[in-house]
């Protein structure tokens, strides 16, 4: 062989070692999304997770979410305050499951849970109460999806435990 077969055939074999990196390369980078998405997501449902625990196992927090949901005209100035706060660090994590959907880090059949989470509980006159008040706390992309999206879905509201007590017991 002679010094230009064996150039080219270098050439040859370094372009083929450069495809193949680039193709390594791009498996990795969505490996990489893929699990980036994946944490981000488990993030979030540890957030709702811990604020839905802290309702379940503090008996006033509960009752206070409840009756501000409810009937936010009940509640004294104190829980006003203590309700807003509540609410914000609720709709704050509503708001991060909103912008990890639209960064399509969370999957549409994901989303639609959460969707209808968000929807149900502004249908409580307590939530839409608040949230006209203090929408301007949140980004304009969230304000645009509840305002456009969310407070027109057709569904009930936020079901309460209480609403799950039966009339009767069947045995």
């Amino acid at each position: 062989m002679d010094l230009d077969a064996l150039g080219n055939l270098g050439d040859f074999i370094g372009g083929i070692a450069v495809i193949v990196t680039i193709l390594y390369l791009a498996h990795q980078v969505r490996q990489n999304v893929k699990s980036t998405h994946s944490a981000s997501y488990q993030q979030i449902v540890s957030s709702m997770s811990a604020f839905s625990r802290d309702l379940a196992f503090e008996e006033e927090r509960a009752d206070l979410f409840m009756t501000g949901m409810q009937h936010p005209e009940t509640l004294t100035e104190s829980q006003r305050i203590r309700f807003t706060l509540l609410m914000t660090s609720y709709f704050r994590c509503l708001e991060n499951i909103h912008f990890q959907h639209a960064a399509k880090a969370i999957p549409d059949d994901v989303w639609e849970g959460w969707e209808f989470r968000i929807a149900s509980s502004l249908k409580s006159p307590g939530c839409l109460y608040w949230w006209e008040r203090e929408q301007s706390a949140f980004s304009g992309r969230f304000r645009e999806y509840i305002n456009e999206e969310a407070v027109l879905a057709e569904v009930g509201p936020l079901t309460f435990a209480s609403d799950l007590v039966p009339k009767e017991r069947r045995f």
